[in-house]
């Protein structure tokens, strides 16, 4: 993702918006509340598979970065939606308050 930040947008960290896309085709089935494992969601899987995957994110990134995943998430299945593994993420999500 080569898109330009401007004044007025909040995602300031490129490194985070350069693997957003990436990261967030590996994860997504993680998000469905009617996965589980015995009972509890995988979201927690979530946290893991960012921090195995991008090891020098700190804390504060990998938080970032599933919170606008799993907004993503949720506005593409609340709507009905479901992108396909090649299609890239709503970036405008992204922006969207928690």
């Amino acid at each position: 993702m080569n898109s330009p930040v401007t004044a007025h947008d909040r995602r300031r960290d490129l490194e985070l918006r350069e693997v957003f896309d990436e990261v967030y085709v590996r994860v997504e089935g993680l998000f469905d509340p009617s996965r589980t494992w015995g009972g509890p969601p995988l979201m927690h899987w979530v946290y893991r598979v960012v921090r195995e995957s991008y090891p020098h994110l700190d804390a504060t990134q990998v938080q970032a970065l599933v919170a606008a995943m799993h907004r993503v998430y949720c506005a593409r299945h609340e709507r009905g939606v479901r992108a396909h593994a090649g299609a890239p993420a709503v970036a405008d999500a992204v922006n969207e308050p928690a």
